[in-house]
């Protein structure tokens, strides 16, 4: 796995530890299935959701720089060491267990 956990903006983010090419396997998501999404689990699909480790860390953006393809974690452009890694939650997951405000006031939610 090519990510480091470090502090940011938000209080704590996953970045990379190396460069990363755009449709790269980033990492694979981890963790038991449950069937209800919490503040910290990811969607993998079919109403399934994961805990992952890492995920936790994972932070929202409007204009992200990764996806979620069920467990995979996919960079959607070249991605520079050291760059914090996001994911559209709006995008990936089908309900928001703890919607929130973003800094440009918008919600997700």
């Amino acid at each position: 796995m090519s990510v480091t956990i470090k502090q940011c903006p938000l209080g704590k983010g996953i970045f990379a530890a190396e460069f990363i090419v755009e449709n790269q396997i980033v990492w694979t998501l981890e963790g038991v299935p449950v069937d209800k999404p919490t503040r910290s689990t990811i969607y993998i699909g079919n109403g399934q959701h994961v805990d992952d480790p890492h995920g936790i860390y994972f932070n929202h953006s409007f204009n992200p720089n990764c996806k979620i393809d069920g467990r995979r974690v996919l960079s959607l452009v070249d991605i520079q060491k050291g760059d914090e890694l996001t994911f559209d939650y709006t995008i990936n997951e089908p309900k928001i267990a703890s919607p929130f405000e973003v800094s440009d006031g918008r919600w997700v939610k």
